[in-house]
């Protein structure tokens, strides 16, 4: 852990795992009290030891790069899950995976109120810091609903005649391994591939297992993607009746921020 002394206050670096956020909250509790916590991807406008670390500057503050400790990152796991309770560890983590502004912070205070309350923290439902969580992983759920029915998958063969199913997704907010159960229950004996291609990462399934692996477009091979887009559009057409069409109706009920990945919404976007 590198740390430079400018000033009374802590601001800690992590390099945007899980694991490292809560190495953070250990370091919070047993170093120094933190008064922000940060990703190194969220910036890349600082070095030190020539290392970039995504931190504004701050003269009047301490900056320490904190070390994913894996010892520290269970002790703090596990006390979360014993002293506060497994529904709290899920909806932490789960907020994690959000991208509001601080989510950090709003999960140390969350896990700060926890350890005095305990198994009472849930029941605070109009409490500003448990409402601040909460509301982070509600995003992410609705998220995840959302996607579970705008996934749409088109085919690629492999030079080996291999067949994989693939879809590309673009979420706000880090859920694809939320979605991993639906497709790994719903295809067990297919090779699935579901891309994001905001953050670089694929949900990769196969005979009903899964993992998150990193995945970029030019790992992509050639997507037979005629027939699945033209089964699409031909279902759209015919269940819609054309004298009611209304894109911006459509909008308000299926965000366009998710159009683009649709085949069957690419002429309604030239409407909008």
């Amino acid at each position: 852990m590198g740390c430079v002394k400018y000033g009374e206050k802590m601001n800690y670096i992590y390099d945007g795992t899980f694991e490292g956020l809560l190495t953070c909250v250990y370091e919070h509790y047993y170093t120094e009290k933190a008064t922000s916590i940060m990703s190194s991807h969220s910036q890349k406008n600082l070095q030190i030891e020539g290392e970039a670390v995504g931190y504004q500057e701050d003269m009047l503050n301490s900056l320490c790069i904190v070390d994913t400790d894996f010892g520290k990152y269970e002790k703090v796991y596990n006390a979360i899950n014993d002293k506060i309770s497994r529904p709290d560890l899920e909806r932490i983590y789960r907020a994690f995976r959000s991208t509001v502004a601080d989510k950090e912070m709003k999960i140390l205070a969350y896990i700060r109120l926890g350890f005095k309350l305990q198994r009472k923290l849930r029941l605070l439902h109009t409490h500003e810091i448990v409402l601040a969580v909460e509301g982070a992983e509600r995003k992410v759920g609705r998220e995840v609903e959302r996607l579970l029915g705008l996934v749409r998958f088109n085919e690629i063969t492999a030079d080996n005649g291999a067949r994989t199913l693939y879809a590309r997704v673009c979420p706000d907010h880090d859920v694809i391994e939320f979605l991993a159960n639906h497709f790994a229950d719903r295809y067990k004996h297919e090779q699935v591939v579901i891309h994001d291609e905001r953050r670089d990462k694929a949900l990769a399934i196969s005979q009903g297992k899964w993992c998150v692996v990193p995945f970029t477009n030019d790992m992509i091979p050639t997507i037979d993607d005629d027939y699945f887009t033209n089964l699409w559009r031909h279902y759209f057409k015919t269940i819609s009746i054309e004298e009611r069409l209304n894109p911006k109706c459509q909008k308000n009920f299926m965000p366009a921020r998710y159009w683009s990945n649709l085949p069957e919404t690419q002429d309604a976007m030239q409407k909008v």
